[in-house]
């Protein structure tokens, strides 16, 4: 794989997969914080469900592309919010980018710097998506192609084939992230991203591994993705939150 079709499948996973269920860890040593996702996205129906605990509350997050109805569930605190989203088809009229989905298109740049260019999300995953859909890291790391190396073209983490890659960070990010370099291990077939690490002095300071994942199985060990775990309907005895 070359470096660009690489980064071009980070850039549009979800072009490359129709049903996955998983989960990941993501670490932060900065903010002593570590978060566990499991998620099941299906973006044939537009459909995607994740669930995890996250600023200390246990949230769960369902899309369902019937409806295009976003329903959030806290359950520690047991409320709730129910939000319409955008159809597919309304989107794509949105969406400038979804004709030309090459790397270069992805950029746009002027005097004032550069202007990232975003693909919707049809399936609303949310943070699902640092993994199943990550635009952000193939934009903001990948961007200057001269300062990151594919390191082996063929790994295998959970059974799936991985390319790796080396990268050092510019200083922007130096500053912001505290990490200088970093290493990212992506799906060669779907672009999803399996695991990240970034460093500094040697040492991991953030990091995303991925725990278990299943993508287009006819069968899946727990679940199918019916539309039954994408189900909108608020549960009962919980209050509604909404906007004043």
């Amino acid at each position: 794989m070359k470096k660009d079709d690489i980064q071009g499948k980070m850039l549009n996973s979800i072009d490359y997969y129709n049903k996955v269920k998983g989960s990941f860890v993501i670490n932060n040593k900065s903010s002593n914080s570590n978060v566990e996702i499991e998620y099941f996205v299906d973006t044939i129906k537009n459909n995607s469900k994740s669930v995890g605990v996250l600023e200390g509350s246990y949230i769960e997050l369902v899309h369902n592309g019937s409806s295009n109805t976003r329903l959030e569930i806290d359950k520690t605190n047991k409320v709730f919010k129910v939000n319409k989203t955008v159809s597919p088809e309304d989107l794509s009229d949105l969406d400038e980018n979804e004709s030309d989905k090459s790397v270069k298109s992805r950029y746009e740049y002027s005097s004032d710097g550069v202007v990232y260019v975003f693909r919707n999300d049809p399936t609303y995953m949310g943070i699902a998506s640092e993994s199943l859909f990550p635009q952000e890291t193939a934009l903001w790391y990948l961007e200057d192609q001269s300062l990151w190396s594919i390191k082996k073209r063929t790994e295998n983490i959970l059974g799936r084939e991985v390319v790796v890659i080396d990268g050092e960070f510019e200083d922007y990010y130096v500053k912001n992230r505290g990490a200088t370099s970093y290493k990212l291990w992506v799906d060669t077939k779907t672009g999803i991203l399996l695991q990240l690490e970034e460093y500094s002095n040697k040492e991991i300071i953030n990091s995303l591994y991925t725990k278990s994942i299943e993508v287009d199985r006819k069968k899946f060990s727990k679940t199918n993705l019916n539309e039954n775990i994408f189900n909108v309907t608020p549960p009962k005895g919980y209050k509604e939150i909404t906007l004043e």
